[in-house]
């Protein structure tokens, strides 16, 4: 019953282990075990079931008898077992998801991952397009120097990096794909303007606004958006319904409404993964933070002109990245090639917290040297520091995310 239930909601197992873990320790507890599979028995119609009957499986978890279940004894369990719960678990280990704790919304296959993984980078720059204050319509008629209505791998990628500059070459290469729908090597106007109004980038921006007010808000309690939303999650699986999600906006968004109706259940249907009529409070809180932690220090502006009583928008320019000497390249690629989702089974917005050790949203050059000098031991103070250079394009003496993101990721 159990495995149905994490089945039933697409879960992996590190995500149900991470359901079970409520306090994030990486170990379940017995209190922990014992709230957490009531509510998988209650959401599978079954009755609670008693601490006395629960304490012989919870021991049956725990193999090696330290009264707390690891993920490795958690998905042992399910290992040999008949039917739902082998189908769940050889479906998990064919993802490879089982080998890490992974936060986040339920996976389906690796294709439905890698579309979503799209899907945020397209969202992350139609927002930046609209807080600069331009159509999709307008930007693609200013880039169109002839007049063609199409546009070139080129002329797309110079575009794109002018609004949103920290995109890593892992993120540009997957958008060409998305915007070029019939492949044929370059993006007509109906493809690019269909592609940004899909991803309601003005009802993200509205409710990133509120996120970022909610977070500043209640940082100095030590309280985080995620765990803000729980409160409204009435069985605290994680999940929000979208009376739930439209209830906690509404709470929140005070004392001037600024989220319509549509705006909230366009944000809903964003997140609610398939379609099931639950969203992840967890992917939420993750992808609002990835858009503001990255806007927060890669954000640009259009300029404005004004000519008599005409009113131009000017693009903003994109300034790439100073370049590497072939020495530096390869380290920094080593490095990148060892911090993939591939390598470290996180996102590289998670690595990047991870490595922030103070957390502090950034990266000094002696949590820079730790993390170099763990693949690249050879490498000298001297050749540490011109790397550093080369990552902290701003020249602050930090790296920041959006610095981070787009050389490794």
């Amino acid at each position: 019953m159990i495995a149905e239930y994490f089945y039933s909601r697409n879960m992996t197992l590190s995500q149900a282990f991470s359901f079970l873990d409520a306090d994030m320790g990486g170990t379940v507890t017995w209190e922990e075990f014992v709230r957490g599979i009531n509510l998988c028995l209650d959401q599978t119609a079954n009755h609670r079931v008693s601490s006395s009957d629960l304490w012989p499986i919870f021991k049956r978890f725990d193999r090696d008898g330290d009264n707390r279940i690891s993920l490795e004894e958690f998905s042992s369990q399910f290992a040999s077992k008949g039917t739902r719960a082998q189908s769940w678990y050889d479906d998990d280990m064919r993802r490879g998801s089982g080998r890490t704790i992974g936060y986040g919304a339920p996976v389906i296959a690796p294709n439905v991952a890698a579309e979503r993984r799209v899907d945020d980078i397209i969202c992350r720059i139609g927002a930046a397009i609209v807080r600069t204050g331009f159509t999709p319509l307008q930007l693609f008629q200013k880039v169109d120097l002839d007049s063609n209505g199409r546009l070139s791998w080129a002329e797309l990628e110079r575009m794109i990096l002018s609004f949103q500059p920290d995109l890593s070459m892992t993120e540009r290469q997957a958008i060409f794909s998305r915007f070029d729908r019939d492949g044929s090597q370059d993006v007509d106007v109906n493809e690019f303007c269909g592609c940004m109004d899909r991803c309601n980038a003005q009802a993200l921006v509205n409710v990133e606004a509120l996120f970022k007010g909610l977070g500043d808000r209640f940082r100095s309690s030590g309280q985080t958006v995620s765990d803000i939303f729980h409160v409204f999650d009435r069985n605290y699986d994680g999940f929000l319904q979208l009376d739930e999600w439209a209830r906690a906006m509404k709470t929140f968004d005070v004392p001037t409404p600024t989220l319509s109706d549509a705006d909230i259940e366009a944000v809903f249907k964003r997140f609610d993964v398939n379609g099931d009529g639950y969203m992840s409070i967890q992917e939420v809180d993750t992808f609002f933070r990835d858009c503001i932690q990255r806007s927060q220090h890669s954000q640009v502006q259009a300029q404005t002109t004004y000519t008599g009583s005409q009113t131009y928008q000017v693009m903003p320019t994109y300034q790439p990245p100073p370049p590497e000497e072939a020495w530096e390249s390869e380290v920094l690629e080593t490095v990148r090639s060892c911090l993939s989702v591939g390598r470290s089974g996180l996102s590289i917005t998670e690595v990047f917290r991870r490595l922030d050790i103070n957390n502090n949203e950034s990266m000094d050059v002696v949590e820079f040297q730790r993390m170099v000098t763990a693949y690249r031991q050879d490498l000298a103070q001297a050749h540490v520091e011109a790397l550093f250079l080369k990552v902290n394009t701003s020249g602050t003496g930090h790296i920041t995310m959006s610095e981070f993101v787009r050389r490794f990721g």
